[in-house]
């Protein structure tokens, strides 16, 4: 037998050996590149849905209902209100999450709703930050805020630049309630490089139950399109206990969908590849 014959012998026992040593799920598995392995690799990937319960603050009814939700939604609470600290902290406490709802000047609807120490067009620069932080400082949970009624001041740059400018430093998140097409809310976070989202689907406005299931299923559907929705629902009267029985509903159905149910703070996280919160209570 010549050198050239046993050289080639002897790769094939090393070939051989090689994969003896293989079990047949390591022949038959798919190849995974190292690319693809870690924390960020999912299969599925959720769907997030965000849903923020406006007019918090004030005794509403449904504020009980909407705070025995199992669920991570987060609560937005008008400042200077007779409930205003206590649901603050009783959604913070229940392990949701909370954000504050400033009265701003509208377009439309009666000046009475629009709550106390409202951001109008009249306030000095001084006057707006003072505005902001006071309403903040009396809700010390408050991981962000969103207009209540607003289109007014909404579609004021320079205004909503200022209110950006607070929200900057406290290093809050701004969500836009979308009151009005015209909306520069973007813009001015855009140019203060703060942070900001916003609402793409309002829930109810309306005491039907079915109605406001059809919104939270295109919310869904909004969710699976794109990876995540922001809907806004209500307690009193634009939604309330119905809101909360719809959502109550439809959650173990979406949730078996794939909708996976998270707070404004975690969506925003979640999207900026962030650090998530420490998980809050079901």
């Amino acid at each position: 037998m010549d050198l050239k014959t046993i050289k080639k012998l002897f790769c094939f026992a090393l070939l051989s050996l090689r994969f003896a040593s293989l079990s047949p799920i390591d022949l038959g598995a798919p190849i995974v590149f190292a690319a693809e392995t870690g924390p960020d690799a999912q299969a599925n990937p959720p769907f997030y849905l965000a849903i923020v319960i406006d007019d918090l603050g004030n005794n509403a009814k449904g504020t009980e209902e909407m705070l025995k939700l199992p669920l991570p939604i987060t609560g937005a609470v008008m400042p200077h209100l007779p409930s205003s600290v206590k649901d603050a902290a009783d959604f913070h406490g229940a392990g949701k999450g909370v954000i504050l709802h400033m009265p701003m000047q509208s377009d439309t609807g009666k000046q009475a709703w629009i709550g106390k120490n409202p951001i109008t067009t009249d306030l000095s620069p001084e006057q707006v930050r003072e505005r902001v932080n006071a309403a903040l400082d009396e809700l010390v949970y408050a991981e962000g805020m969103n207009n209540h009624m607003g289109s007014t001041i909404t579609q004021n740059e320079p205004i909503m630049e200022q209110i950006m400018d607070v929200l900057k430093e406290r290093g809050l998140i701004m969500l836009d309630s979308r009151t009005t097409p015209k909306s520069k809310v973007g813009d001015a976070a855009r140019k203060k490089n703060a942070k900001y989202l916003t609402r793409d689907i309002f829930l109810d406005g309306t005491q039907d139950g079915n109605e406001i299931e059809k919104n939270l299923r295109k919310a869904a559907n909004i969710a699976k399109k794109k990876g995540y929705a922001i809907a806004i629902g209500h307690v009193g009267p634009w939604g309330g206990v119905v809101t909360a029985e719809a959502i109550r509903g439809l959650a173990s159905a979406l949730q078996e969908e794939g909708i996976q149910f998270v707070t404004l703070k975690d969506l925003y996280a979640a999207l900026n590849d962030q650090k998530p919160s420490p998980k809050r209570k079901k």
